[in-house]
Order: structure tokens, then sequence, then C-alpha cells
């Protein structure tokens, strides 16, 4: 995969969010992936896992397999 930004990561300065009003000029942070697919990728199904990571947050819960995250299931056809 390619990452967009580079880092995978949505910069501190996003955060917190105050509303239009203090943030006239706000634009949602956004982070994107490229699948690099080949051939043997074709017709299989293939899970993307994001996570929310970062101190002081719950992401990691055994009662609880979602939190903090969403997965994503793509199928790709030649």
């Amino acid at each position: 995969m390619q990452y967009f930004p580079r880092e995978a990561r949505i910069d501190k300065m996003y955060f917190p969010y105050y509303g239009k009003k203090a943030h006239e000029s706000y634009v949602q942070p956004l982070v994107a992936v490229k699948l690099l697919l080949t051939k043997e990728h074709y017709n299989n199904e293939l899970s993307i896992d994001c996570r929310v990571e970062g101190s002081n947050m719950r992401n990691n819960d055994d009662r609880d397999k979602f939190l903090g995250r969403v997965t994503f299931r793509v199928k790709v056809f030649e």
C-alpha cells in the first residue's frame, strides 16, 4: 500500500476542532491509501484495517474488537 500523506497519520494541528466560527478555513484531515495490487490479488477478498492510535485513547478492548477501528473488505476483479 502507498499512503497519503506518506506517514499515514493525521497531524495534531487538526485537533481539537472548535467549529467553523473559530476555524473559518478548516479543511477536514484525510488519510488515503493506494492499493498496489498484482495479478495474484485479483479475485480475492482483501481486508484493510484502519485504526485510531494515540496517547490517552482507548482502542483495544477484548469485548469490542472494532473499538477505534474500521475494516474495509475489497475484492478486485480482473
